[in-house]
């Protein structure tokens, strides 16, 4: 099934999602799926900019591990719990990411068919 382009509805990429709106309007579909798609569409890309920063430091946290190696076992150990329940924390996190993703792509293919 194809799909448009997400970055038809970005402003901020040049496109102009009017073109997309006043296509639907022709075609007699709901011009507000333009409006849906561009909400999901920034409440992904402020979720994935959200997990890719606590990933960052998740990343350097990690790379600090050589400076965990002055402190005693317990505190290494308190610190590794820590990390592990970080990055679980990132992996539910991104569940509800993925299912935004899927549900934009299905609206951009509703738009798309004919």
């Amino acid at each position: 099934m194809p799909a448009l382009d997400i970055n038809w509805f970005r402003v901020e990429k040049g496109f102009d999602p009017n073109i997309i709106r006043k296509s639907l309007e022709r075609r007699y579909r709901d011009p507000t799926l333009v409006d849906r798609i561009i909400e999901m569409d920034q409440e992904w890309r402020k979720s994935k900019q959200s997990i890719i920063q606590q990933d960052t430091a998740l990343t350097r946290s990690k790379k600090s591990g050589t400076i965990s190696a002055r402190l005693s076992e317990t505190r290494r150990k308190q610190i590794k719990k820590i990390l592990v329940l970080h990055k679980l924390s990132l992996k539910m996190q991104m569940r509800p990411n993925k299912r935004l993703l899927k549900t934009r792509k299905k609206f951009c293919c509703l738009i798309s068919i004919n």
